[in-house]
């Protein structure tokens, strides 16, 4: 009732991601990205191939990982020296990127599998720099997600939800999604342009929040989803599986020349 294995794996690993989507004309800001072996081994190196392409602050992210964990900005060389070691206790690739510091943070949820739609935007409120692990989960502990703190619809004008709405549905097509899910954004507030943070490919609470105003109740949302699961069950069944000469034994091809 959701992405596949690949756009799955695509959307969970932020360096693929961003590739994936920088190829399909999206907007991402710009990466670094290395392995924990290369930073173990050749630290100064690449401290220096940040500095080369960034300046200070940038932000410092575990490439597959979730719910912020593991994600702090680094305002000088010492700083991003931890903050890259505490990362690398997360996960095998990291990623660096530099830190808008003037910045709004919108989310939109994408539905559909044939046929897909945008939901109305989310503008989701952070205590600090950035959404925070406690600001995401522990604002309201009962509800987790559901809980945090956050603007429907978010108050930013018809032009820029019109764009944002436009780049989710491009996104979604781009990582081959399906389902429901949750992009992220930041706009740059200095210069209004629009950047993909990542995609949510199980968002929290199925983001059923973002589809309650279109009049979709999260009953109707979770019917929905199963009807795509089947849906995409039945088209995977059209497809043929098998090795050597008998994957063609049942494909009539003097049909398909016509």
């Amino acid at each position: 009732m959701g992405c596949d294995v690949i756009s799955s794996a695509i959307c969970r690993d932020k360096i693929l991601a961003k590739y994936a989507l920088r190829g399909a004309g999206l907007p991402v800001l710009d990466f670094y990205w290395f392995t924990r072996v290369e930073w173990e081994t050749h630290e100064i190196d690449v401290i220096n191939s940040i500095e080369e392409k960034f300046n200070y602050p940038v932000i410092v992210k575990p490439a597959r990982l979730g719910s912020s964990i593991g994600i702090a900005i680094s305002k000088n060389a010492d700083e991003l020296k931890f903050n890259i070691s505490v990362a690398s206790n997360f996960d095998t690739r990291l990623i660096v990127e530099p830190c808008v510091q003037e910045k709004t943070e919108i989310n939109c949820s994408v539905l559909g599998y044939k046929n897909i739609r945008a939901s109305v935007c989310e503008q989701p409120i952070a205590s600090g720099e950035f959404l925070s692990f406690e600001d995401k989960y522990l604002q309201n502990k009962s509800r987790g997600f559901e809980g945090a703190k956050r603007i429907i619809p978010a108050p930013i004008s018809d032009e820029t939800t019109a764009k944002i709405k436009e780049i989710s549905l491009s996104s979604f097509k781009a990582v081959g999604a399906r389902g429901v899910v949750r992009i992220d954004f930041l706009i740059d507030q200095r210069t209004n342009q629009i950047y993909i943070n990542e995609i949510n490919t199980i968002p929290g609470s199925i983001a059923y929040y973002l589809w309650e105003p279109a009049g979709v109740s999260k009953y109707e949302l979770v019917d929905t989803l199963l009807e795509y699961a089947f849906d995409a069950f039945n088209e995977k069944s059209r497809t043929k599986f098998g090795a050597g000469p008998l994957l063609l034994q049942d494909v009539d091809l003097l049909s398909l020349k016509k």
